[in-house]
């Protein structure tokens, strides 16, 4: 009677411990495309830094299985790898970033990435067999759930269908290549990945997945001579359920968020793409030998944004009144440039050429079966990463690509020589020292984007702050603070929006809604040379921005340049005397009186050559042209100029009399605080009869800005320095 082999425990251990270690390479991805409720980003409006820091954390993992295994990997062409990120640190060091969560979740990202790495360069049969398998199950983990997102016009769990097709295509192709060569039942699991995401990309559509998946069937086709029938066959399928999947309707978004009827289409991505193209060198020389630093796109690059892709990317401004911003260069080479300068896109360059030349290589090889799944997807994403996202933005995919790399520059023998021993065990202390330097900062971010997915789906500000908490530096947070710093305010003259919305423009220098916002903050302060220089900052930034050429039609209507202000409004399509009739209302409510009569001028000639009496009669006499709220600013400007005579000759109780009609016209409607101004002039009158305690509650605890103060006429001014209220 024959006996079975022993089973070697030891070689059964090293198996299992294989087989766990290429699994936890992919828990990264795993843990963000997570269906449900209990995802680790479920509900996160800004998945990708949140992910990078919940990668950070479970590359933990990996390395604890490293040193568990007792791995000392070793990978051709690491060194172009390891080169690039150290001039994008040095970058960073030499010149400090503004970005510094750009920083953090690029630097983080990389550190995963040099883990995956070291690990799928140590994986030997049984880890690359569990990773080829592992990564056809994440694939169809990603596309499922995503297909029943069609209120989300199917982007899945990472928010952006190009993010999860990216995801999705490295198990997809893995699921081509066993329904080819493999004779277990893994060929009909691959077959059904494969077909599930040509459904996909044509459902949601994605066209950089589409020709990615395309070519490296081709390339199946090609090195696989003896399934080439059945590759053909299984192509033919995929390109039905592509078309099939093209075919699904999508549901009707509301009329309000409609892009217009060239948006949708082909073309579009391919021409946005080509003016951001186009832009980039002039970004990278500007930038140096070094580049702008990892993870600054964001921050960087909208001064060198070409108008033509706004509009576009705006659809022809038919999308609501929503900043458009580009989170990278939708190019590997690109991105690499923009990061590290040309000297780093070389390095960048070479690294992935390494990657492509082993791909090719290992696919062609008839006897590495382990490793030909795993190179046709590294081909694909890299195909995919030339126009989609750059491999160092999405964490899920970087982390599964880069085990595929590890796996694929991996070098079998053993290391010959003490050198060749210290450089392998180098690469897995320098994995742990990377992720030992990220792993307080991946736990914030981690918290952080936690934190801000509770503030969206319940609005309850405490998560806002724990945000901020967390991550002091998080463009996203500090934005959310400063939009509740004006809710607070609600429109009066605030220096904590001032200081809120520059605290945003720290972090991201030309962020437009920073700066619109910042720009109205400036002038409800005082500051108005300084919010129309902000303001024509974001006319460069976006000259066909409307919020912005409209707020400066009013700004220089109101105290700017009234030649520039109609220049602008004839620009869009508003020099009408409705405009100038509005804005003169808003500047004699404000008191800005002799403005105020300007622009009324404009509108109507009757108002030409105005003073108190004639502002007077034209408001009572109901034939004026203006709206109940225009006649009593009207008739409140009147008694305000009475009232600045009266004081002006000493007639202290006549001007106060003034006042109060004054006050009783020019008071909000919606009983909110009286203009600053007005109640500065009150207290002066109230100050100059001597009722100084009428005169402080009169003042309250306004904030008086310099600019406010130099409008008070002398006499009221005066009278308020003789008495102490002044400089609080």
């Amino acid at each position: 009677m024959a006996t079975k082999p022993a089973v070697d425990p030891q070689h059964f251990q090293r198996a299992l411990l294989e087989t766990l270690h290429a699994l936890v390479l992919l828990v990264p991805a795993l843990f963000l495309v997570w269906p449900g409720a209990r995802s680790p980003i479920a509900g996160d409006p800004f998945p990708i830094p949140t992910g990078t820091g919940v990668a950070g954390v479970a590359g933990t993992l990996a390395i604890a299985l490293l040193i568990a295994r007792r791995a000392k990997p070793g990978a051709r062409g690491i060194w172009a790898y390891l080169a690039f990120l150290a001039l994008g640190y040095i970058s960073l060091r030499l010149n400090p970033p503004s970005d510094t969560f750009g920083a953090s979740r690029a630097l983080m990202l990389a550190a995963v990435c040099v883990t995956a790495l070291a690990g799928g360069a140590s994986l030997s049969r049984a880890g690359l067999s569990a990773l080829a398998r592992g990564l056809v199950l994440l694939s169809m983990l990603t596309v499922l759930p995503a297909l029943f997102d069609g209120d989300n016009q199917f982007s899945g769990r990472l928010g952006n269908s190009g993010s999860t097709s990216e995801v999705a295509l490295l198990g997809a192709v893995v699921g081509l290549w066993l329904a080819l060569r493999d004779e277990s039942i893994w060929r009909w699991v691959g077959a059904l990945a494969a077909g599930l995401y040509a459904f996909y990309i044509g459902v949601a559509p994605v066209l950089a997945g589409a020709a990615s998946f395309a070519l490296v069937l081709a390339l199946l086709v090609v090195a696989l001579p003896d399934a080439r029938r059945l590759a053909l066959l299984l192509g033919a399928t995929c390109a039905l359920l592509f078309a099939g999947g093209r075919f699904v309707p999508h549901p009707q978004l509301p009329a309000s968020a409609r892009p217009a009827e060239n948006a949708p289409g082909d073309t579009g991505g391919i021409a946005v793409r080509k003016f951001l193209w186009s832009s980039l060198p002039a970004m990278v020389q500007a930038h140096g030998l070094l580049g702008a630093g990892p993870g600054q796109f964001q921050a960087a690059y909208p001064p060198f944004r070409d108008p033509r892709e706004i509009e576009l990317s705006t659809h022809e401004r038919t999308l609501p009144e929503a900043e458009t911003e580009v989170e990278h260069a939708h190019s590997d080479l690109l991105q690499a440039c923009v990061d590290a300068g040309w000297l780093g896109g070389a390095l960048w360059l070479a690294f992935l050429g390494f990657v492509a030349r082993a791909s090719w290589q290992r696919l062609r090889d008839r006897d590495d079966i382990l490793r030909a799944p795993l190179a046709a997807a590294a081909l694909a994403v890299l195909v995919n990463a030339l126009w989609r996202e750059p491999l160092l933005w999405n964490p899920a995919s970087a982390s599964a690509a880069f085990a595929l790399f590890g796996a694929l520059l991996a070098i079998d023998e053993p290391p010959a020589t003490t050198r060749a021993r210290w450089l392998r065990s180098a690469l897995v202390l320098l994995s742990i020292g990377l992720v030992a330097s990220q792993l307080a900062r991946a736990w914030s971010i981690a918290w952080h984007g936690r934190a801000l997915a509770q503030f969206s789906s319940s609005g309850n500000p405490a998560f806002a702050e724990l945000a901020l908490e967390v991550c002091e530096d998080s463009p996203v947070a500090r934005a959310i603070a400063a939009r509740r710093a004006d809710e607070t305010t609600a429109g009066k003259p605030s220096e904590e929006s001032v200081a809120a919305w520059q605290a945003v423009l720290d972090v991201r220098p030309h962020n437009v809604e920073a700066l619109i916002q910042l720009a109205t903050a400036q002038a409800r302060t005082g500051r108005e040379a300084r919010a129309l220089e902000t303001l024509a900052h974001v006319r460069e930034l976006d000259p066909g921005h409307r919020i912005a050429r409209r707020n400066l039609v009013r700004m220089h209507a109101l105290f700017g340049d009234l030649a520039q202000a109609r220049t602008l409004a004839a620009e869009l399509g508003s020099d009408t005397a409705e405009t100038w009739r509005s804005l003169g209302v808003s500047a004699l409510q404000e008191l800005r009186v002799a403005r105020g009569f300007e622009l009324l001028a404009l509108a109507d000639a009757r108002f030409a050559g105005l003073g108190a009496d004639r502002a007077h009669a034209l408001a009572r006499s109901g034939d004026s042209g203006l709206d109940e709220p225009g006649q009593l600013a009207l008739e409140g400007t009147a008694h305000l100029l009475w009232a600045r005579e009266h004081g002006e000759a000493g007639r202290f109780e006549d001007a106060l009399r003034s006042y109060r009609q004054a006050k009783r016209c020019l008071a909000p409607r919606d009983g909110s605080e009286l203009q600053t101004g007005l109640a500065l002039e009150v207290a002066g009158s109230l100050a100059a009869l001597g009722r100084v305690d009428e005169a402080r509650k009169e003042l309250g605890s306004r904030a008086l800005s310099a600019s406010e103060l130099a409008r008070v006429p002398e006499w009221a001014g005066q009278a308020l320095f003789e008495n102490g209220l002044l400089g609080r």
